[in-house]
């Protein structure tokens, strides 16, 4: 068995203003990422700022769910990171301000079917992992 790793089909980087990021910048300190689901699974979009102001992401809108929030690294905790089921829906603007040197990651879809599948996928390599190495 071999694993899966994400290709450039799964993946698409953008810059805040939701176009193709400038590589070649090397001033540019912010970035986001659209992971694709395909069909069952859920579509993630990771967004980071790693500036000292504020920067608002104009959010992909490819997704077939709207988007929620799961984590922001820039909120106190508890409300950094919500509970399975949680999720907090954004408002209709399709943008989110991501405050200065801070992460945040929207899902398209409930977290605890996107938390059982990697608890599911974990628990497989580790059981393949054990056979192989009692073997």
């Amino acid at each position: 068995s071999t694993m899966a790793f994400y290709t450039d089909a799964d993946v698409v980087w953008f810059g805040p203003d939701g176009n193709v990021p400038d590589w070649e910048n090397r001033r540019a300190k912010e970035l986001g990422c659209l992971v694709f689901g395909h069909g069952t699974e859920s579509d993630l979009c990771l967004l980071f700022n790693a500036r000292s102001e504020p920067v608002t992401f104009i959010l992909p809108s490819v997704s077939r769910d709207p988007w929620r929030r799961v984590v922001d690294t820039a909120l106190p905790m508890p409300e950094d990171l919500v509970e399975p089921g949680k999720e907090v829906p954004l408002d209709p603007t399709g943008k989110y301000i991501v405050t200065a040197s801070s992460s945040v990651i929207l899902v398209a879809a409930s977290w605890d079917r996107i938390l059982s599948r990697c608890l599911l996928t974990s628990l497989s390599h580790l059981v393949h992992r054990s056979s192989y190495e009692s073997s």
